[in-house]
């Protein structure tokens, strides 16, 4: 019998694990990153206009203006870049 006590007991969830959710866990991946590219938006016009087209200049320009990477951070890439503008739909790096 203390066999069948153990696996209960591992089956068992501990009842504080289940928490309310906040509004914005149920916010969808790809709703958060068109939110994201609609943000950036002005940016990145505001570069093209100063003629900074490739994506390692947009990046290195959003870096050094402190605008926040779609999943927070400080440091773009010219990969970040390429994905927003991609979402965007203008994915071409010259204007």
């Amino acid at each position: 019998m203390p066999f069948k006590a153990n696996a209960e007991r591992r089956h068992r969830i501990p009842k504080q694990r289940f928490r309310a959710r906040s509004p914005v866990c149920f916010t969808s991946r790809a709703e958060r990153g068109t939110r994201t590219a609609d943000r950036l938006v002005l940016e990145v016009e505001a570069l093209r206009a100063e003629r900074v087209t490739m994506h390692q200049g947009l990046a290195l320009a959003l870096t050094a203006l402190s605008v926040a990477t779609p999943r927070g951070g400080r440091i773009w890439t010219h990969t970040t870049v390429a994905r927003v503008l991609e979402r965007l739909g203008s994915g071409r790096p010259f204007g």
